[in-house]
């Protein structure tokens, strides 16, 4: 029997439910209520069981309305598995989840780093609406871990800047990238545990001279 455990981020202390879909023809696969961690508040896990391996639609509810979707890649395995947030589907939503946006090798919410190398990053922050969103009045920390054991990598306090404040940049040190992998990343409000954006750091290889 395999256990699918999805993660998801949402505003914190929401009961909800999430719904894996076809892509095809939008047909719910199954249904599960979420759960909040309580030592990640903010982060979602919903537990499905021997769901056919695949990617689907998921679709997070309050009661009976749907108010943000995603999709996420299963594998007929016990593992945990992240959604990639599409927009909010009703608007009246406050800005979570978010996506982040940068010039440098960024793209969507998915960080790309190249194994060794330290380097500044700056992701420019906006909402399902491409506007702005004013990180000024927080106290942001990005946070990267890991995929299989959720260890903190790296915690940074990153700097924030832009004409309308939604951008922040930060340099990764050496041990996120000593290694090909994929790893989390997400940045917080640390006053109240607020995710304004997360997703994926993907450290790829690159040929680089001997020592």
């Amino acid at each position: 029997m395999a256990t699918q455990t999805v993660t998801f981020a949402y505003q914190t202390g929401k009961t909800l439910t999430l719904k894996l879909c076809s892509l095809d023809s939008d047909a719910i696969v199954d249904s599960v209520s979420a759960t909040e961690r309580a030592t990640d508040l903010g982060t979602y896990e919903a537990e499905f069981t021997d769901v056919a391996a695949g990617t689907y639609r998921s679709k997070v509810y309050i009661g009976a309305v749907p108010y943000a979707s995603g999709f996420v890649r299963l594998t007929a395995t016990t593992d945990t598995f992240e959604v990639t947030n599409d927009p909010i589907v009703n608007l009246n939503v406050t800005v979570a989840p978010l996506q982040a946006t940068a010039p440098q090798r960024v793209n969507g919410t998915t960080i790309t780093y190249f194994v060794g190398e330290v380097t500044s990053q700056t992701i420019a922050i906006t909402d399902a609406d491409n506007a702005a969103v004013d990180l000024s009045g927080i106290t942001p920390q990005v946070v990267i871990e890991s995929r299989q054991n959720r260890a903190d990598i790296q915690t940074v306090t990153p700097s924030v800047s832009g004409a309308s404040n939604n951008q922040i940049t930060f340099t990764n040190n050496s041990s996120v990238t000593k290694t090909v992998r994929e790893l989390y990343w997400s940045l917080r409000d640390t006053s109240d545990s607020k995710v304004y954006a997360h997703g994926i750091v993907d450290v790829k290889y690159a040929t680089g001279a001997d020592s």
